[in-house]
């Protein structure tokens, strides 16, 4: 039973009453799974399985959208959306996953990280390069460290073969770095190539730059310096700004 805008029933609100009486009204309807409370722990969310296998803790499943439809329950979504979670893909859950917390079955539900600290697994080598960043791995449940990602590495571990991460998610970081052109002849205009990226000085990796103005046709010289960012949207690394002297 709801009550009347702005009447106060004895430490609650109305607003307060009546948005618990939606809630245990999608619970009842089976709009919405009741697991473990309504409401998931700060940081965390529900996700249902559908990868086909079960996901162990410290695991990740890919964002697939949500289980129940805006236009089916528009408030089941405000007061806890319930995700679907898939294998994750590079190409498609890059930037969009969760880490489940606790063992969850094919086709339960669960909850999983989303936000905040929480611990995964690595597919990285105990010696890796120091990549600040970690996420979606090809073909893999894990975590990947990467000079990209929404997962930022704090801390690592090896543990009987298995490296460990503390990780803070949140939005997916992209930042911009110092880099050298190392393809032989250079990288012409519209094209691809070679290219160092340097952290603290030194150089880390290579990568594959894409050299595309949105005005101007200027090309990139063997050797010359250069800022590259990595581009979500499309999935490459670009340069985009160039020593004019080089």
């Amino acid at each position: 039973m709801k009550i009347r805008p702005g009447a106060i029933l004895p430490g609650l609100p109305a607003r307060s009453w009546n948005r618990h009486e939606d809630a245990a009204r999608i619970v009842l309807d089976g709009g919405l799974p009741a697991i473990g409370g309504l409401v998931p722990a700060a940081g965390q969310v529900f996700v249902k399985n559908n990868s086909g296998a079960a996901v162990e803790r410290h695991r990740l499943l890919g964002i697939d959208g949500v289980q129940i439809p805006f236009a089916t329950s528009l408030i089941a979504n405000q007061v806890s959306p319930l995700l679907d979670g898939v294998s994750p893909v590079v190409a498609t859950h890059t930037g969009k996953f969760v880490i489940a917390v606790d063992h969850i079955p094919d086709g339960k539900i669960g909850p999983a990280a989303i936000s905040g600290l929480a611990i995964a697994e690595l597919d990285n080598p105990a010696t890796p390069p120091p990549h600040p960043y970690a996420d979606v791995a090809a073909a893999s449940d894990k975590l990947t460290g990467n000079w990209y990602g929404a997962a930022r590495i704090l801390t690592t571990d090896v543990t009987g073969g298995t490296r460990w991460a503390l990780v803070q998610l949140g939005p997916f970081v992209a930042p911009v770095y110092p880099g050298k052109v190392t393809e032989t002849g250079g990288i012409s205009n519209g094209g691809s190539g070679d290219c160092d990226i340097y952290v603290n000085g030194s150089s880390e990796a290579t990568i594959t730059a894409h050299l595309s103005w949105a005005e101007g046709t200027m090309d990139a010289a063997e050797n010359a310096e250069c800022f590259v960012q990595y581009f979500l949207g499309d999935s490459k690394w670009r340069i985009i700004s160039l020593d004019c002297e080089a």
